[in-house]
C-alpha cells in the first residue's frame, strides 16, 4: 500500500509483510493446526509490528493482527457469537513493559489494586453459559467476536459441572477459563483383563467329555493405552489454544 503522509517508505513495505506473515501463521496455527514457526518467532514479529504502528499510528488498520485476538473460527462448529468479546491476555517482556501495564491499569482503576501471582495453564479458552444453573452452551473464543459450538465436547470434562447444584448463582452466568490436560493424563496405563477358568459348555456336550479336558488356569493380557491429542485440537478440535506466550490481546 502507499505510504500515508509523513511515513517512511520502507516503514510501510515492512508493516504491509509483517501483516501478511503474520495472517498466515495465525491461519497456519489456528486453522490448519500446521505451524512453521515457534511461538517466540511468532511473538517477535508481532512485537515488531506493534513496534511500527506505535511509532506510525497512520499505518493501524482495523484488519491488523495487532487488532483482533485469535484466529478465524472452524467452519466444523456451528458459530457462537459472543455477548462480550472475548479477548486475550496481554503479554510483557521485559520490567518496563510491566511497569508500563501497571501505570495503564492505575489509570483507569480508582480501587486498589491487587495483584495475584498464579502459573499460566497454557490450555484452550472457553466459555461456558449456564441458565438456571444448566450448563446449555460450550463456546471457544474464536476470534474474539464469533467462535465455535462445542457443548458436546465440553460435556466429556467431568470436572466442567453440569448442573450448578447450590443455588447461589443468577440466573443467566457465563464463566470464563483454560481447558487443559495435566501431564498425568499422558503417562501410559497398564490394563489388564482375565479369562473365565471354565468355559460354559455348548448344548449336547457331555459331562465326561468336560471333565476330561485340561483345566486352564485364568489367563491375563496386560497392555498399555495413553491419553492423547490436545485439547486445542482438543476434544475433537475445540480449535487451537492460544500457544505460550502467544495470548497477547491480537490472539
Amino acid at each position: 500500500m502507499a505510504a500515508p503522509a509523513g511515513v517512511p517508505d520502507d516503514a510501510a513495505a515492512r508493516v504491509d509483510e509483517l501483516r501478511r506473515e503474520l495472517t498466515e501463521h495465525n491461519e497456519r496455527y489456528f486453522v490448519l493446526d500446521d505451524p512453521i514457526i515457534s511461538d517466540a518467532e511468532f511473538d517477535e514479529l508481532m512485537v515488531e509490528l506493534r513496534g511500527l504502528e506505535a511509532s506510525y499510528p497512520a499505518l493501524v488498520t482495523p484488519d491488523s493482527p495487532t487488532q483482533r485476538p485469535g484466529g478465524a473460527p472452524s467452519a466444523t462448529f456451528a458459530p457462537v457469537t459472543h455477548v462480550v468479546p472475548m479477548l486475550s491476555l496481554d503479554n510483557a517482556f521485559t520490567d518496563v513493559e510491566l511497569r508500563a501495564w501497571h501505570t495503564r491499569v492505575a489509570r483507569l482503576v480508582t480501587d486498589p489494586i491487587v495483584f495475584v501471582g498464579e502459573p499460566k495453564l497454557d490450555g484452550l479458552a472457553i466459555s461456558l453459559l449456564y441458565e438456571d444453573g444448566r450448563l446449555v452452551r460450550a463456546a471457544t473464543r474464536g476470534d474474539g467476536v464469533t467462535g465455535e459450538d462445542v457443548t458436546a465436547n465440553v460435556a466429556t470434562i467431568e470436572t466442567i459441572p453440569k448442573r450448578l447444584v447450590d443455588g447461589s448463582a443468577p440466573r443467566r452466568m457465563e464463566v470464563r477459563g483454560e481447558v487443559f490436560m495435566p501431564l498425568a493424563a499422558f503417562r501410559p496405563k497398564p490394563m489388564t483383563a482375565s479369562l473365565p477358568t471354565r468355559a460354559t459348555p455348548p448344548p449336547g456336550a457331555s459331562a465326561r467329555k468336560i471333565r476330561g479336558s485340561p483345566r486352564r488356569g485364568p489367563s491375563t493380557s496386560s497392555g498399555t493405552s495413553s491419553a492423547s491429542g490436545r485439547v486445542g485440537r482438543r476434544c475433537g478440535r475445540i480449535t487451537r489454544p492460544s500457544r505460550g506466550s502467544r495470548t497477547s490481546a491480537s490472539r
